[in-house]
């Protein structure tokens, strides 16, 4: 486990050792634990099948639980199932390629919003309307916008994050700083227009765009800049790459949400600590994958919840930091 390398190491003794007796204390711990439960009448519930039994809950309550999370995971997916379609296809500008490390998608629907609905519907899933601060990024987002090179007869031009109040002059980005990279095809522009778009000649796209009257989008690009851990990595491609939790699938870290520091794994129920109530899920999860309540009880992502979770456990006992 290299948490309990990193852990041990500087102590000067062998890792190796150190993690195995550690290990072994943790079974001996396991064991007295269980055994306290088989006479308190409180052994946890192990998996039989597609059903669990345990004196916590009966298999029926059980699938009941799990029934109403399904059911509640379903509507929320609902809601935002469109934009969902699109976030997958996202792609990142890569810091190695000279780019910033955000990810972008072009969520071209045949429905149409107003930009603060947009907004609003993008913001629920981690991203936000692209806000475009560069000839170099504007660049790459059209290369995101029309990967054929040319507008496609089917299409409108794609909604950027920028709009303004009705009768003003002053532009503003979605993050709230002012337009100060301006390719603007009419300058200054009239103040009919509501939103910025992007623009070409005919059917070729340029490093030009100009401003929408409608008070209604159809097309528009999605970037995800968020950082919420402070890591200078996109939390969005750390969700995709699985290094941070997200089950409620919204495309924001569960630790972020929770309030938790993302670097506290064995935090399980994302209170701040590690304590009686992640062990108990250990104990109740041992020797399954996690199930689909609590996936994130195998710690080491070994594929199941054994004694090096146990472990992570006992080790890291105690408020996060």
């Amino acid at each position: 486990m290299a948490l309990l390398a990193d852990q041990f190491e500087p102590i000067g003794t062998d890792s190796k050792r150190v993690r195995a007796a550690l290990a072994l204390v943790a079974l001996g711990i396991f064991a007295l634990l269980i055994h306290d439960r088989a006479l308190n009448g409180s052994l946890p519930a192990f998996p039989i099948g597609e059903a669990e039994i345990g004196s916590h809950t009966s298999g029926v309550g059980k699938m009941n639980h799990n029934t109403v999370r399904a059911l509640a995971a379903g509507m929320m997916s609902v809601g935002i199932a469109t934009v969902s379609a699109n976030a997958q296809s996202a792609v990142q500008w890569r810091v190695e390629d000279g780019g910033n490390g955000h990810w972008y998608a072009d969520d071209n629907r045949p429905t149409f919003n107003s930009f603060a609905v947009r907004q609003a519907q993008y913001v629920a899933i981690g991203a936000h309307l692209a806000t475009v601060t560069s000839a170099a990024e504007h660049s790459y987002v059209l290369s995101v916008a029309f990967p054929t090179g040319q507008l496609l007869a089917s299409d409108t031009w794609p909604a950027l994050g920028a709009s303004r109040l009705a009768g003003e002059t002053v532009w503003n980005w979605v993050s709230g700083e002012t337009v100060d990279y301006w390719p603007f095809v009419k300058n200054p522009p009239n103040t009919t227009l509501n939103y910025l778009m992007m623009w070409g000649s005919g059917s070729t796209p340029s490093l030009t765009w100009t401003g929408n009257g409608n008070t209604t989008l159809q097309r528009a690009i999605i970037e995800w800049s968020a950082d919420c851990n402070n890591d200078s990595i996109i939390d969005y491609g750390q969700i995709l790459a699985g290094e941070l939790e997200d089950l409620n699938a919204n495309n924001i870290p569960d630790c972020c949400e929770g309030g938790v520091p993302c670097s506290c794994p064995a935090d399980l129920d994302g209170n701040g600590e590690i304590n009686s109530s992640d062990l108990e899920i250990i104990l109740d999860k041992f020797g399954t994958d996690g199930g689909k309540d609590y996936p994130n009880a195998d710690i080491d992502g070994s594929g199941i919840v054994d004694a090096a979770d146990l472990t992570a456990i006992l080790s890291g006992w105690g408020a996060c930091r």
